[in-house]
């Protein structure tokens, strides 16, 4: 979803839409995942015993002449490689938005050299009877953890098909292909209606509780009161809202709570990592990290494009982390990426993110 204009200047927890696809079973199986960011730490799932119970399906099985062995006149599904790198930003920049472009290194970096690499788990390419690739689907393996269980979990990113390309079966190999992998979870980061509408017709669930968001307005903004209008005075307006806005906050400033018993700390990855099982439940989903992998997810997005990251450690007085938090701030909106705390600390956690907020002038 797009970041709110500028007037709004609210602080804003996003729990995008997301659906969720239990891999295939396993004899040992006793659980299942839920939806979830992959920056989200703290997601609480309802039952250590069973969280999901999908019909089994059938194994895929891959049509003739779809195999990577196939001659190059018949189109095929592959592993991504770098050499298709080019190719792969081609199709992006023909189906999405220019609001959305994303360069060569975007591709190499998610999907070739992140910390998670598996080669049983790669993304694929979908190319036709001219060898040209048509279809892409990104795929990040990563390690959850649900009490001492280790959880294999994949998602799935930059989901795509050429138009020429959509009256084909390229879509439904690439996503097929990517849910009949190893993991015991699939889910999105992010999908709009089509892609859930596609992820159902697979057998997929949409999770309702994790796709929701909230808003806290961390200014007055009385400017929102006004009916927008069009003409002259609409357009008088529009120039006026921000002026109106900076004089009802100097007049009467929104209240922030204010808690001297807990600071905000230096961001340390190590810590981090090391607190994050101490701090959460045994009855929650969430991903192992280490350091390293840590501190590239936190470089990916310091590098995204109009983004200012700012992360922090919450500490009470005498030293001992409560918990952290992450965001982006990006026109005078910060989008909570991660909130992680002590389930009897989360409002002082919270209070704390909303003081940096309103110093970063959120």
């Amino acid at each position: 979803s797009a970041i709110p204009a500028p007037e709004a200047r609210s602080l804003r927890m996003n729990m995008r839409k997301r659906a969720a696809f239990e891999g295939p079973r396993s004899p040992d199986s006793e659980a299942r995942g839920a939806a979830m960011n992959i920056t989200s730490v703290s997601t609480k799932v309802a039952s250590a015993s069973r969280i999901f119970d999908i019909c089994p399906r059938k194994p895929f099985e891959t049509p003739s002449g779809m195999g990577a062995s196939s001659n190059a006149t018949r189109p095929s599904l592959r592993p991504f490689v770098e050499s298709d790198i080019p190719a792969v930003v081609a199709l992006h920049h023909e189906i999405m938005s220019p609001s959305e472009e994303a360069p060569a290194s975007f591709f190499r970096d998610r999907f070739l050299e992140h910390p998670w690499r598996d080669d049983s788990t790669p993304s694929w390419v979908y190319t036709d009877e001219e060898s040209e690739i048509t279809g892409f689907i990104g795929v990040i393996p990563r390690t959850f953890m649900l009490g001492n269980r280790q959880v294999k979990a994949a998602f799935s990113t930059k989901f795509m098909v050429a138009p020429d390309a959509r009256g084909s079966k390229a879509a439904m190999l690439l996503f097929r292909k990517f849910i009949d992998g190893p993991q015991q979870l699939s889910f999105a980061d992010i999908t709009n209606h089509s892609s859930v509408l596609f992820w159902q017709a697979f057998g997929g669930l949409t999770v309702p509780i994790y796709s929701m968001e909230w808003r806290r307005s961390l200014r007055r903004c009385p400017s929102r009161r006004i009916k927008p209008r069009s003409g002259l005075l609409g357009s008088l307006a529009n120039v006026c809202r921000p002026w109106i806005d900076r004089v009802a906050q100097r007049i009467h400033p929104a209240p922030v709570v204010k808690d001297p018993d807990v600071i905000a700390d230096a961001f340390d990855c190590a810590e981090i990592v090391e607190a994050l099982p101490k701090l959460i439940g045994s009855n929650t989903l969430y991903p192992q990290y280490d350091a390293d992998s840590l501190a590239w997810s936190l470089r990916m997005l310091d590098e995204a494009p109009d983004l200012e990251l700012m992360h922090r450690s919450v500490r009470s007085q005498d030293g001992t982390l409560i918990g952290w938090f992450v965001y982006a701030i990006s026109n005078q909106t910060a989008q909570v990426v991660q909130l992680t705390a002590h389930k009897r600390q989360r409002d002082r956690v919270l209070a704390v993110l909303g003081r940096a907020a309103v110093r970063e002038e959120v």
